[in-house]
């Protein structure tokens, strides 16, 4: 019995202790968040809040500009942030202070034989940026277009036969993948190689800002060894041989380019980073188009349309198609989140000192949500991109600076061509499991689970290959 009491009176301190802690950990809590915290230093106005709370209230930073100005203070989780609001006022702060501001230092750079992309800087920067700009420009898109629909057609066809639903997001992410493996490197499912690829790439899920373990270290280089058998393989062919993807347009350019193993790291890591990318937005595109299935009508009608008026021969690319827009209006409301650097020197800015070794976020998201330039900023409407034209300081989902993303023609083709080919065979429902997740990657997103029936439509028209 005495040692029963003695248990319960120890029970009852341990409570107390656990108790004062937590409620010693909310004090300190409140008083990083004080709104006037660092003011005398002056920092900028806002709360110290950590990420766990922004990314369950995705307004959050909204409304702190809201209250406090262009420019915040808040944090990521240990890291502090200076966040800025309006993409005019970034763009002014990433320019001037360039000398003040560097990489924030991907973790996923460690796979690499250098610097990833997005983490280099100067010189190093300039000379692999021109050559990736060559891997995804104009001709790369061009060739991609009617190969990438054959695909989707394709994908979709089986679909429609087997008449089972499909989970939106993991069958786009497989299609993504495959035609992606193709429009890098040149691979086609049925080439000798491609499952061993692929099973290397499905141990890889890369995160930038997560160090990749050990396993996926090991799943990075198998694939990047099969990679480099299958540029071997070009280089004893005659250049007219070659296939038109993105490594063999570097190739042409430069015969010793892919010799450099930070480049040709580079275009490895760049299959999977811009796969999932690409499948983020093409899962968010037919999430809000399911949604509104009266665009849906819209496009299926203008593609019908121009069919019609060109006898089915491809005609000239439009970039103000719907489907066009759809995906303008997409990456307007998702996918484009913010652009990050590391402050490296106090920047003055609007009489506030931005600290050295803060992060800078400018927050496109939250920009593209401006009721000034966008009305009704919340609504997905793609038409507000019809006979308007937004200048970067307005609009900028895929960047600001010369970090900007290479890859936006290939993007937007993609995406386009998800639409337009969902409209042209296929009829569906809303289906099961349609919400809105945070996932894995510190996005929200349409929830994985979503599934759809689609249903063949009679008399469908295939969408025409010229479009755009």
């Amino acid at each position: 019995m005495l040692g029963a009491v003695g248990l319960t009176r120890r029970g009852r301190v341990a409570r107390r202790l656990w108790t004062g802690v937590l409620a010693s950990l909310v004090v300190a809590q409140r008083h990083r968040e004080r709104p006037r915290r660092g003011r005398q230093r002056r920092w900028p106005p806002g709360r110290l809040t950590n990420q766990p709370v922004l990314a369950l209230r995705a307004d959050a930073l909204i409304d702190s500009f809201a209250r406090f100005g262009p420019v915040v203070k808040t944090s990521a989780g240990m890291r502090r942030v200076a966040a800025v609001m309006g993409l005019a006022e970034g763009a002014k702060l990433l320019s001037e202070h360039r000398d003040k501001l560097g990489s924030i230092g991907y973790p996923i750079s460690r796979l690499l034989d250098g610097r990833f992309i997005r983490d280099m800087e100067g010189a190093d920067h300039l000379r692999h940026r021109r050559l990736l700009a060559i891997a995804f420009g104009p001709s790369v898109v061009a060739a991609a277009e009617p190969r990438f629909r054959a695909a989707v057609d394709d994908a979709l066809e089986a679909v429609l036969q087997s008449g089972e639903s499909i989970r939106v997001g993991p069958f786009l992410e497989r299609l993504v993948f495959r035609t992606w493996f193709d429009v890098f490197f040149g691979f086609a499912p049925s080439d000798e190689d491609y499952d061993h690829l692929r099973g290397a790439f499905d141990q890889f899920e890369p995160r930038l800002s997560v160090t990749a373990s050990a396993e996926e270290r090991r799943a990075f280089a198998t694939a990047a060894g099969v990679i480099r058998e299958q540029v071997s393989r070009w280089r004893c062919r005659d250049p007219s041989e070659w296939p038109v993807c993105s490594a063999a347009e570097v190739l042409r350019l430069d015969a010793a380019a892919l010799d450099d193993e930070t480049l040709f790291g580079n275009l490895v890591l760049l299959l999977r980073t811009s796969s999932a990318d690409l499948h983020g937005l093409a899962t968010w595109l037919l999430s809000f188009l399911t949604e509104r299935p009266d665009l849906i009508r819209r496009i299926r009608s203008e593609l019908t349309s121009r069919v019609d008026a060109s006898g089915g021969a491809p005609v000239g690319r439009e970039t103000t198609s719907l489907a066009a827009r759809a995906v303008s209006e997409t990456v307007r409301l998702q996918q484009s989140e913010a652009v990050h650097r590391r402050i490296t020197a106090d920047i003055e800015h609007r009489g506030n000192v931005l600290p050295a070794g803060w992060e800078l976020r400018v927050c496109v998201l939250e920009s593209h949500r401006d009721p000034t330039v966008f009305a009704d900023p919340d609504q997905f409407d793609p038409d507000r991109f019809l006979g308007r034209t937004y200048t970067r300081a307005e609009y900028a989902p895929f960047g600001l600076d010369g970090h900007a993303c290479l890859g936006e023609g290939l993007t937007r083709m993609s995406a386009r061509v998800i639409a337009e080919t969902f409209a042209a065979k296929a009829d569906w429902d809303i289906g099961e499991g349609h919400s809105i997740v945070f996932g894995p990657w510190r996005h929200w997103a349409p929830d994985p689970r979503w599934s759809i029936r689609l249903r063949r439509r009679e008399n469908s028209k295939p969408a025409c290959p010229g479009t755009g």
